[in-house]
């Protein structure tokens, strides 16, 4: 199971069936100390709707949702069982054309990130139905920035169990991509690898993927934590080194 924070606009957790929050406000949040490769991008559309639902914003944004998780469903049945799946879809917005703006992202376990971007991407000229309306997707681009960092770490005051020392860096981690990146759509972080010290100190591998920010900006921020303090919510976390690279994209 994905544990989540979400601060914006409508998400599905989808688990044995499909359960809909909203409107709540924020990007997905993935904690966990696993190795489990999860792939994460965010995704903007143009689409239609018919009837057209653009007079109710969150009707329009929840049954585009409904749509695109039937299809996340079906092609990736294995994923849903296992309880891997999550989409967050943020409000859309109608243009005079009579077409939709919309912005969604998607959290897939057990899939490539060339397989989740290329499936998202083919769904450009399909209409697929919605509780209430037929959506036709006109166009379709997905990308996430994605960097992993291996770092040295120090809490103050220091954190002994491993799970809670993971979280509160995620945590300090998620902050400074929030604060440096208002804009950004949505993010997974987690620790792919942690390890504690005799000295209390912690070597750890972390991944970062954040949607709608540049590659450049995503590596740059990773970078600059070395030598620095981030705060978490339970410690300080002194970033003794810090070495990050932009991941290959496996297909």
């Amino acid at each position: 199971m994905l544990f989540s924070s979400t601060f914006t606009a409508l998400v599905s957790f989808i688990c044995a069936s499909v359960a809909f929050a909203g409107p709540v406000h924020g990007p997905l949040v993935r904690r966990d100390n696993s190795s489990t490769v999860t792939t994460f991008t965010s995704c903007s559309f143009v689409v239609t709707s018919v009837p057209d639902l653009s007079g109710n914003v969150q009707a329009a944004t929840t049954d585009l949702l409904h749509a695109e998780t039937d299809l996340i469903s079906n092609e990736y049945p294995q994923s849903i069982s296992d309880e891997e799946v999550e989409i967050l879809v943020l409000p859309i917005a109608h243009n005079t054309d009579g077409t939709n703006n919309a912005t969604s992202t998607f959290l897939v376990g057990e899939v490539t990130v060339a397989n989740l971007t290329s499936f998202i991407e083919s769904w450009v000229g399909r209409t697929v139905a919605g509780p209430t309306a037929q959506w036709t997707f006109r166009a379709a681009t997905c990308h996430a920035s994605r960097v992993t960092c291996d770092m040295v770490v120090s809490p103050t005051p220091e954190i002994s169990n491993i799970t809670d020392a993971g979280n509160d860096l995620l945590d300090a981690e998620a902050q400074q991509v929030v604060d440096r990146f208002p804009d950004q759509d949505g993010w997974f972080l987690n620790n792919d690898q942690i390890a504690q010290n005799a000295d209390g100190s912690y070597n750890v591998t972390s991944s970062l993927q954040v949607g709608n920010v540049t590659d450049g900006d995503l590596l740059a921020l990773a970078n600059s934590w070395a030598g620095q303090t981030v705060d978490g919510a339970e410690a300080q976390w002194s970033v003794e080194t810090a070495e990050c690279h932009l991941d290959e994209v496996d297909a």
